[in-house]
């Protein structure tokens, strides 16, 4: 992986960005258009499903997912110039996960949702090498996450 200097900064400044009005705001945004583009992941949520996603913003435990969900970003954040330690702790997460049964593919989607999210609070565009630099970012974090969710 190895993270450029330029590219975690590129990293960091997108997301303070993303973040600066709230944490909740671009969380939810995160995860209606994951689960508008995924709509059988609705049914991993005990929070969500079978409940329209209109009804997701004042739902108090998909709140508290989504604000579990953004920490897990902001520590891989400062953590990305630490390989191991991101790793591992994107391990833990796919091992949390594995007991949902939740399938790897989600992440895939949870990706495009977040750079969709990324793009939208940082006035609608992001430069190829901010978009690149996620997506290095993410595909570790995916990666690990997959190993995870094997491990158990």
């Amino acid at each position: 992986m190895e993270l450029t200097k330029e590219q975690r900064t590129a990293i960091r400044s997108t997301w303070c960005n993303t973040i600066s009005g709230g944490k909740i705001n671009p969380g939810m945004a995160i995860f209606t258009k994951f689960l508008k583009s995924t709509p059988e992941a609705q049914n991993y949520f005990v929070a969500c499903k079978g409940k329209p996603l209109e009804s997701l913003p004042s739902n108090i435990q998909m709140q508290g997912h989504v604000l579990r969900f953004i920490s897990y970003i902001d520590s891989m954040i400062e953590i990305a110039d630490d390989e191991n330690l991101l790793v591992e702790m994107s391990r833990n997460i796919g091992r949390s996960h594995a007991i949902r049964n939740i399938k790897p593919e989600f992440y895939d989607a949870l990706k495009i949702a977040l750079l969709k999210t990324i793009i939208q609070f940082n006035n609608g565009q992001l430069k190829d090498s901010e978009i690149e630099a996620w997506n290095i970012l993410w595909d570790v974090l995916s990666k690990a996450i997959n190993e995870g969710l094997q491990e158990v």
